[in-house]
């Protein structure tokens, strides 16, 4: 059982580290990346084991820590304690279930409440508003819950994104859509895609679809060779939906029974190397 006083206490103390990164974290290590977790705290433990039993120091999480699944506050916590314990190995980015809306209505505030814990929410809800949202490392891929952020249709910039100022709530539109776009083949198969100059996502009007030539355009200004993000539930774990983009999914809790529990080790000298856990839960 969780402290109530304990949790807040490291909502505190990780809250002074986060407000001392960027928005965009820059990182030059190899490391192991991990997507989805929704409250799936055997997917979490055992990313840090794989992580260790891979000699890789680093380990970045790509966002949606709670909802949907049956050990969310747990998964936060412990997180938290991670990130305090290993602030520069320990990367957590934001995902657009680490926002008030989504979360009062998806399982998170509901596990709260069944705490005794809801009055922490605004504590949290301002802790979900400094957690970066893109993660640059060097030479080798961009990393997102969602994406490529769009401005009518046109690519934002890399000098564009790493201009989004530190605890910058869900408001800021580059933000976002680091935090809610799809690449648009996983809404449309290839003799459907739209032809409209603006792909709106079929998840949330305010989101957008990037397509094969924007990601093209935006690896080649970032100088990596891959985009790796989480964001979309797939039962087989991960996905390419070209040879760029690589979508990772992490949890297999009760919402996801059965999904194959997956995480990408990245090495400078090679492509992403895929690990399994087939969920059991």
């Amino acid at each position: 059982m969780i402290s109530k006083s304990h949790f807040l206490e490291n909502i505190h103390e990780v809250s002074t580290v986060l407000k001392k990164e960027k928005a965009v974290i820059i990182e030059d290590n190899e490391l192991l990346a991990c997507g989805d977790l929704h409250g799936d705290l055997q997917s979490l433990n055992y990313a840090f084991k794989l992580r260790d039993e891979l000699g890789i120091k680093k380990i970045a999480f790509l966002g949606d820590f709670i909802d949907r699944g049956s050990h969310q506050i747990e998964v936060l916590q412990s997180l938290i304690e991670r990130k305090i314990q290993e602030p520069n190995n320990v990367i957590l980015i934001r995902g657009n279930h680490e926002e008030t809306t989504i979360c009062s209505n998806y399982g998170f505030l509901t596990e709260l409440k069944k705490a005794k814990m809801e009055d922490l929410f605004p504590e949290i809800e301002q802790l979900f508003g400094e957690l970066p949202v893109f993660l640059h490392l060097k030479n080798y891929a961009v990393m997102a819950h969602g994406g490529i952020p769009l401005e009518k249709n046109r690519v934002v910039q890399l000098d564009e994104i790493k201009k989004i100022p530190g605890n910058i709530g869900y408001d800021h539109s580059y933000s976002m859509e680091c935090m809610w776009n799809d690449p648009v083949e996983a809404w449309y198969s290839p003799d459907q895609l739209p032809q409209d100059p603006i792909i709106i996502s079929p998840r949330y009007s305010l989101a957008n679809c990037f397509t094969k030539s924007q990601v093209k355009e935006f690896t080649e200004d970032w100088g990596v060779k891959f985009l790796i993000r989480a964001h979309v539930s797939l039962p087989e774990g991960y996905k390419w939906y070209n040879d760029r983009v690589l979508s990772i999914f992490s949890s297999a809790s009760s919402f996801y029974k059965g999904f194959n529990r997956t995480y990408a080790e990245c090495r400078f000298d090679t492509p992403p190397i895929i690990h399994q856990n087939p969920g059991k839960t």
